[in-house]
């Protein structure tokens, strides 16, 4: 009987090291996937199943008319073509840096776009914590 518990507990204990090592490894494709739903949502609630609980209590409160004004503001920030350049994970936590293609090509101008991600393994799930974005254009 002792022998089938420390077996057991083996399994789990690999079991649950197996699917952290992959949730970690997954973490800059799971963004560029949310990212991809970002993109797709509609409205206000499309976005809150892939933020961090963290993230989505920080919200100030809202009324649903300033819901419906706020997210196209919100979805305007966001860059459509994405890559992620570094990814750093610290057990439940991952920073990423990405830079984004510019929207627009001008001769005359110079357009960088970067960003840092930090996302948050909640219920064996990557969530986006905190998505910050900078765009810099400089004249030629």
């Amino acid at each position: 009987m002792n022998a089938r518990l420390t077996y057991l507990y083996a399994g789990i204990v690999f079991q649950l090291t197996a699917a952290m090592c992959s949730a970690q490894s997954s973490a800059t494709a799971t963004y560029l996937e949310l990212h991809k739903k970002e993109l797709a949502a509609t409205s206000y609630a499309d976005i809150l199943p892939l933020r961090s609980k963290t993230s989505i209590a920080h919200d100030k409160p809202m009324s649903n008319e300033e819901k419906k004004f706020l997210f196209p503001l919100f979805k305007s920030t966001l860059p459509k073509q994405v890559t992620i350049v570094n990814e750093q994970i610290n057990g439940t936590s991952a920073i990423l840096t990405a830079t984004a293609k510019p929207e627009t090509q001008n001769a005359n101008t110079t357009e960088k776009t970067t960003g840092v991600i930090e996302l948050t393994l909640e219920d064996g799930q990557w969530k986006i914590e905190r998505e910050k974005w900078d765009s810099k254009v400089v004249m030629k």
